[in-house]
């Protein structure tokens, strides 16, 4: 299955989704990037190995359920956009094209929308009769398998981080990826078909933008030195360079029999080794293991600010060397940690706006 969200503020869209798929074929690796378990029971398998959003010119499309079956339908709607120039008549028509519904396999989709006065947001399917819906400002869906406590969170999620947008459609994305991310970190979702990284984009009425670069720190308690996860989207890849799994991987998706999936994934994959010791990321995205917190830290691709400074030494054969945070930082985190604890549902966000040195 999937967790595939959309929502829509007063000036943006966003898409958001895991990248875990249930398919037949054994996983070629044994966890996530972020630590989770790949299922392989009963001839099925659940594995991180997906790009779950595609796009194409004006359109932004996340693929839910079949995924498939939501790759061909996305197609659908790309073709039918091109002969159209109108979101609502493109989805129409797929609509017509591929009832009757419910859908003996059934797909979802979230689609963005970029243009004037405003950009727009729908859904397909969300109900498995074939519905097409509109979203209004302040207004998102959230589709697939996860658990109904984390669809409660996520709802909260459009509230509690609306303010963060003032900051930026950037950082508003980055502190929902933050959140959605936390999710895997404190429950095991992988048994519900969801997991692995998350990613996003936000789509204006002037651009589609993917997620910014961010890396993700998780601390672990009783480690001084905390496991870090990087993600970034370089051509519509979305590349991982993971110290937990110790490897760099791509993902990517097509919904074209031009595109040359392999050949493109070598070529980011060379990036991709590199990428996290490039040491510069556009936000910094602190997960707490302990206690539910999450905290974002605006970097602006500096290699040290005054909360998180990275090791210059290129050279450390120590994977996870190359970053401190400062004491003022690790203090504020430990005692947001601290006995005694409240319920284990309490949920914190901090975001920190850049601070150079």
């Amino acid at each position: 299955m999937s967790y595939v969200l959309g929502w829509k503020t007063r000036s943006n869209v966003y898409i958001a989704a895991d990248s875990v798929t249930t398919t037949a074929p054994i996983p070629v690796s044994v966890q996530s990037n972020f630590g989770e378990r790949q299922i392989c029971e009963s001839g099925t398998s659940v594995a991180e190995r997906a790009l779950k959003i595609v796009v194409d010119g004006d359109l932004a499309i996340g693929l839910c359920g079949d995924f498939g079956r939501a790759r061909e339908l996305a197609g659908s709607v790309f073709q039918s956009y091109k002969r159209h120039r109108e979101p609502e008549i493109a989805m129409r028509e797929m609509i017509a094209s591929n009832g009757p519904f419910p859908m003996h396999h059934a797909a979802q989709l979230v689609v963005a929308w970029r243009g004037g006065p405003c950009p727009r947001l729908f859904s397909f399917n969300h109900d498995q009769r074939g519905t097409l819906r509109e979203f209004g400002d302040g207004e998102g869906v959230p589709l697939g398998s996860i658990r109904a406590m984390h669809k409660s969170m996520t709802q909260d999620l459009f509230k509690r981080l609306f303010v963060v947008e003032s900051e930026g459609s950037a950082a508003y994305l980055t502190a929902a990826l933050g959140v959605l991310q936390s999710f895997g970190i404190h429950d095991y979702l992988i048994d519900d078909g969801v997991g692995g990284v998350f990613t996003g984009l936000s789509v204006s009425r002037d651009a589609i933008s993917w997620q910014p670069d961010l890396l993700y720190l998780i601390d672990e308690p009783g480690k001084d030195i905390w496991s870090a996860v990087a993600t970034c989207v370089r051509d519509h890849h979305l590349i991982v360079n993971s110290t937990i799994t110790n490897e760099p991987r791509v993902y990517a998706t097509s919904v074209t029999s031009e595109y040359d999936l392999a050949q493109w994934s070598n070529q980011w994959a060379r990036f991709a080794q590199s990428y996290i010791k490039n040491k510069q990321f556009d936000f910094v995205v602190l997960l707490g293991l302990k206690r539910w917190v999450v905290v974002v830290i605006e970097m602006r691709r500096a290699t040290d600010s005054k909360m998180v400074r990275f090791n210059v030494d290129s050279a450390s054969k120590d994977g996870v060397a190359w970053f401190e945070l400062n004491t003022e930082m690790i203090t504020m985190l430990r005692q947001s940690f601290q006995n005694p604890e409240p319920d284990a549902r309490d949920f914190r966000f901090g975001f920190i706006p850049f601070e150079g040195r």
